[in-house]
């Protein structure tokens, strides 16, 4: 009687008998979860069988490869093209200004996983970052809202008061709420003069 002896081991898969097959007789192997006969492929088939062959050796059979999943595009990321395998992560990084919870001080990269159904699940998202409510300027008023990067806080100074103390000079000005989470410097508000009265 012809055997093969026992069916080579598939990295990825699983076969349903390990011990020595004779002639005639079937091997049965499935792709690990996550892993299809095609490269890549989500929807390629998992399972294959071989054969003991009348000479003593197995017919031809398969290798399991990995499922790919394709980097996310994930608003407020610096986005690389590419593609993982299921079970990897990859990092993706805050674009300047944005961190994971909308702090200065936070951190500003989150990942995204591959799952074994080639569908990508992204771990927390990039914010714009808070400087919060405008700096106080005397004799101006101002939307007194929290101000997200990279908005600005419009300020307009009272009657009476401009930028620069003269009639002529701009009642109103504004204020960058920057990628560090702080206002940038503000004008003020000076009441106007009338000069010298003869």
């Amino acid at each position: 009687i012809v055997v093969c002896g026992v069916a080579p081991q598939v990295e990825y898969a699983v076969r349903n008998d390990t011990g020595k097959i004779p002639y005639g007789h079937t091997v049965h192997y499935s792709c690990d979860v996550g892993h299809t006969i095609e490269d890549g492929v989500l929807d390629a088939p998992t399972h294959w069988t071989v054969s003991c062959d009348a000479d003593g050796t197995f017919g031809a059979g398969h290798s399991c490869h990995p499922v790919k999943c394709t980097v996310p595009s994930v608003a407020n990321t610096e986005h690389t093209e590419g593609e993982f395998a299921v079970g990897e992560t990859v990092n993706l990084e805050c674009k300047d200004g944005h961190s994971v919870d909308g702090r200065a001080a936070s951190a500003t990269s989150l990942y995204a996983i591959c799952g074994s159904d080639g569908a990508v699940n992204t771990v927390g998202d990039c914010k714009p970052i808070s400087c919060g409510t405008p700096i106080f300027v005397q004799n101006s008023v101002v939307d007194n809202r929290e101000f997200l990067f990279p908005e600005n806080a419009a300020y307009e100074c009272l009657a009476g008061y401009t930028t620069t103390g003269l009639a002529s000079g701009s009642t109103s000005f504004t204020s960058a709420c920057m990628a560090t989470g702080i206002f940038a410097p503000t004008s003020s508000c000076r009441a106007v003069s009338c000069g010298v009265y003869d």
